[in-house]
């Protein structure tokens, strides 16, 4: 069972905090047949809510 956050859950999208975290997350960057690859440590916490977040922007359409 998840032990319960002593802080109100507003405070885990806080603008500083959430650099914080994604600024925390390791990669590494590679380069090969001119692209860009980059791998992120699988083993950080919020590696998938970064993943989620760059797979949906890049998602989106401009028109």
């Amino acid at each position: 069972m998840p032990r319960p956050s002593a802080r109100p859950r507003w405070w885990l999208w806080e603008p500083k905090t959430w650099r914080a975290r994604i600024g925390s997350i390791a990669a590494l960057v590679t380069r090969h047949a001119r692209e860009l690859t980059v791998r992120f440590d699988e083993a950080m916490e919020y590696t998938a809510t970064l993943i989620t977040a760059i797979t949906r922007i890049r998602s989106l359409t401009f028109t």
